[in-house]
């Protein structure tokens, strides 16, 4: 498991700038809809989130409340 963990540290640093620059974007675009459903990750309730528009679907998962 600890090859999982490292990659997707890498990974997620590696896209930190263009994920916040997406999420900028979203935020001008004229209609946007934002959703959340409940994920149970080892027990605990975690939740993806997706933010849809016209021609985007930007998904945020294991987010660790519904704020």
């Amino acid at each position: 498991m600890g090859i999982l963990i490292a990659t997707n540290a890498r990974m997620a640093k590696a896209v930190k700038g263009s994920v916040a620059r997406l999420q900028e974007w979203v935020k001008g675009q004229p209609r946007v809809h934002v959703d959340e459903s409940p994920w149970p990750v080892q027990g605990l309730k975690e939740w993806l989130w997706v933010t849809t528009g016209q021609n985007f679907c930007v998904f945020h998962p294991l987010v660790p409340t519904r704020k």
